[in-house]
């Protein structure tokens, strides 16, 4: 339970809240998402913004753009997100064509 009007800010009882049940949990296992803890304490976007931030920032979980936060352990490296099998790997990267309309690769980026 929240206290409101104590001195320990709501995001960092709310942190300290999210460390206990993550706790025993394996790597990979999905966390509450920011709109699942804000409904569930009933506290603002931010709130709940800063209480996810204090956690990636101790090493406790991570973020996956477009796939949600996870638990990871302190020091472990953080996921890469998967490569989505319909986009090539050279996704952005023009492709020159020589005068008899074959392609050739595209000169190295220099930075």
């Amino acid at each position: 339970m929240l206290d409101y009007h104590g001195d320990t800010h709501l995001y960092l009882q709310i942190a300290e809240i999210m460390r206990q049940r993550i706790d025993g949990l394996t790597a990979g296992h999905p966390v509450p998402s920011e709109a699942d803890i804000q409904k569930e304490f009933g506290v603002a976007r931010t709130t709940a913004r800063r209480a996810i931030h204090v956690l990636r920032e101790e090493g406790l979980i991570y973020t996956v753009q477009g796939e949600g936060t996870f638990v990871g352990n302190p020091g472990e490296a953080r996921a890469q997100p998967a490569q989505d099998p319909a986009v090539p790997a050279d996704r952005g990267r023009h492709r020159a064509t020589d005068q008899d309309g074959t392609a050739s690769a595209a000169p190295p980026d220099s930075g």
